[in-house]
């Protein structure tokens, strides 16, 4: 849908720049027609009479002023009418374009999510992106994580809080007895977090969110799965 958008687009700029050409030919042939007749008038000035040339002049300066303005007159409008569809063709991309975006983004975080969980062998995991000062459930994969998505919690609460605010990777085989762990999740899911990984998403502005593995399924998560991820 976009592609096609842009062609059109590319169309319309076309075409405006194609009535301004047109409108500068149109100038040019009326400017040259006054000219002439000024020198055929010109040739017959001792057989017409002062006031007759005045007359004639003034006549054709009149069609000529009259013919300029209709040209310009129309090029402007046909310029604005473009215009407007221009800014229309616009808005349409940039919706589409947030569209896409908003799509696409979906598909990477998904992507990044069953990727994390088949390098690992982590039995349950989520994303979560930074929305204010809080922390949002975008994805979550797990036996019991229907509920998640769209879930928030404070963008300090927990681990999960803790490498977000701190930019920091955190690896912890028992994460109820880690002073940072809330367990305000897992009572809304029924599902007992052991094991625990946690790496921040990273973009140059800063941290954007955190990726959370929960419970390997073959023991505690290692420093090759820290680095893989």
């Amino acid at each position: 849908m976009t592609d096609k958008t842009e062609d059109k687009k590319s169309v319309v700029e076309a075409v405006r720049h194609q009535i301004k050409i047109l409108n500068g030919i149109v100038l040019l042939v009326v400017y040259a027609l006054f000219l002439l007749i000024v020198r055929f008038l010109y040739m017959f000035l001792d057989y017409i009479s002062t006031p007759s040339l005045v007359t004639i002049l003034s006549i054709v300066a009149g069609l000529v002023v009259m013919g300029m303005y209709v040209a310009n007159s129309a090029s402007k409008k046909a310029i604005n009418t473009i215009e407007k569809y221009t800014k229309r063709l616009n808005t349409l991309m940039t919706t589409t374009g947030d569209i896409r975006e908003i799509v696409y983004g979906d598909i990477l975080l998904e992507n990044i999510m069953q990727s994390a969980l088949q390098i690992t062998g982590a039995d349950a995991g989520s994303i979560m992106l930074v929305e204010g000062d809080r922390l949002v459930f975008k994805i979550a994969n797990g036996s019991r994580s229907a509920n998640l998505p769209g879930l928030s919690i404070p963008k300090s609460a927990g681990i999960a809080g803790w490498a977000a605010e701190n930019s920091s990777n955190v690896r912890i085989d028992d994460a109820r007895n880690d002073s940072r762990f809330d367990p305000e999740v897992d009572k809304i899911t029924g599902y007992e977090t052991k094991s625990l990984l946690c790496v921040p998403l990273k973009i140059k502005a800063g941290t954007i969110g955190v990726l959370e593995l929960i419970n390997k399924e073959d023991g505690a998560f290692t420093q090759e799965d820290e680095e893989l991820l």
